[in-house]
């Protein structure tokens, strides 16, 4: 089992990848920062089913806030 992490993971793309890797029975980190560019209730969607499996981790930060990253990795 790997483990892969996704920036902007909740999106169309990454949220698809997430899925095909946690088929493949991979561990998925996501972070995502629900900006209002990409509609936030969208990308609540594209990662619901996710948030169930066990092998799925999201964290609700912004990639370019180094202390939050830090605190996390």
């Amino acid at each position: 089992m790997k483990t892969y992490f996704i920036t902007g993971g909740a999106g169309f793309i990454g949220s698809t990848l997430a899925e095909r890797l946690l088929k493949e029975g991979n561990k998925v980190i996501v972070i995502d920062n629900f900006c209002d560019f990409y509609e936030p209730a969208l990308k609540e969607n594209n990662v619901k089913d996710l948030l169930q499996n066990s092998n799925f981790k999201l964290y609700r930060k912004d990639i370019r806030d180094r202390q939050a990253i830090r605190n996390h990795f």
